[in-house]
């Protein structure tokens, strides 16, 4: 009023909520690679623009990095025919699947990688009882390995035990 004295007041309030749990939605996105147990990694056609730290571990790099010379061969491929790129690699012992994904429109490739080396160690147990099958083995009352020309075939139970390892079992 005229002596100063407090009459009224007027506010406006805004309800966040929604930016809110939609920026909570984009921040957890945005940690999805980077959580990922499996070699995540984007690169330009010269560097390593992001890696998660499996990655980063794995070829021993930082943004801002070099290509590792691993990868260079199949990243120029990808981005020259624009295509995805499939391959295996060797690491440390281990077997890796990465694929390696141009991004249409963009100046960057995605690399998706997975430990494969549990199933690599599988298909070749399961090649080396595919051999005994068809060279006619089996196994006798002590359990030894023997060869039978009267034998047809063999069964064998392949399957994956609780610590994820392929176990494979031989019946006559």
């Amino acid at each position: 009023d005229e002596d100063g004295n407090f009459e009224g007041a007027m506010a406006f309030v805004t309800d966040v909520t929604e930016r809110k749990i939609a920026q909570e939605k984009i921040a957890d996105m945005a940690r999805f690679p980077l959580e990922n147990p499996n070699p995540i990694l984007r690169l330009s056609k010269k560097y390593v623009l992001l890696a998660n730290k499996t990655g980063q571990t794995l070829f021993r790099i930082g943004e801002g990095s070099r290509i590792p010379e691993i990868l260079i061969k199949s990243v120029n491929e990808a981005f020259s025919k624009d295509k995805n790129i499939e391959m295996e690699l060797n690491i440390k012992d281990r077997i890796y699947n990465l694929f390696i994904v141009p991004i249409k429109g963009k100046e960057y490739a995605n690399i998706y990688g997975m430990d494969i080396t549990a199933r690599k160690e599988a298909e070749d147990n399961l090649g080396r009882f595919v051999s005994l099958s068809t060279n006619q083995y089996y196994k006798d009352a002590q359990g030894a390995l023997m060869q039978d020309r009267n034998i047809s075939s063999l069964i064998f139970l392949f399957q994956l035990d609780e610590k994820d390892q392929y176990t494979f079992d031989l019946f006559v």
